[in-house]
């Protein structure tokens, strides 16, 4: 593992928490008090959103396990392609959370607008993405083993449903209305899975 690359993540991941306090996202009782109750009974903090625990605790020392056992294509002319993939996917959903933060304000897009947390998020986003892209997608040194990718893959499947999901009861209770949640959590693993499998047989 390279542990300069996981306490980075993680430093991203705490640098947000500290942008989010300083906006009063970061719990639910400063939302309450920086921003009313109207703002409070619609929107979410930085400590319910359960993407910034899986970045933590799982997300970060993954990436770094595989740089730091992986050589990877960063400078071919696939992982450029790759690399603005990364970039457009990562805008395309960030315009689409600015947009419903009009409705539910969160610490990463309110009002409309992406905080700086929320475009330190998108960084995070878009570097994580483009390593576990490289991992899947291209040629390694050494070739990559199967254990790392059954183990990745474990590891990533429960993510797209922490990604989407806020620790609040209000959250949970409207999950079963929220097709994009629905469709990241259904869909999301089995595209991983599907790719595990495909390079583990070539």
């Amino acid at each position: 593992m390279n542990v300069y690359i996981a306490l980075v993540g993680m430093m991203m991941v705490i640098l947000q928490g500290v942008l989010a306090y300083a906006d009063g996202y970061f719990t639910r009782a400063q939302l309450w008090r920086c921003h009313g109750e109207e703002k409070a009974s619609r929107g979410y903090v930085f400590l319910e959103h359960g993407g910034m625990w899986f970045d933590f605790l799982i997300l970060s020392p993954l990436v770094a396990h595989i740089v730091g056992c992986y050589e990877l294509a960063y400078d071919s002319w696939m992982s450029i392609i790759l690399l603005t993939v990364c970039i457009l996917f990562s805008y395309k959903l960030g315009t689409g959370y600015t947009a419903v933060s009009l409705k539910t304000p969160e610490a990463h897009a309110h009002d409309g607008h992406t905080t700086v947390a929320g475009y330190i998020h998108g960084m995070y986003a878009i570097l994580a993405m483009w390593v576990l892209v490289l991992f899947y997608l291209t040629p390694t040194q050494p070739q990559v083993s199967k254990a790392d990718l059954i183990v990745t893959s474990i590891l990533l499947t429960p993510f797209f449903f922490a990604g989407a999901a806020k620790w609040n009861r209000r959250w949970f209770k409207n999950f079963r209305n929220d097709k994009p949640a629905q469709i990241q959590t259904a869909v999301g693993p089995v595209v991983v899975w599907i790719v595990a499998l495909v390079k583990m047989a070539l």
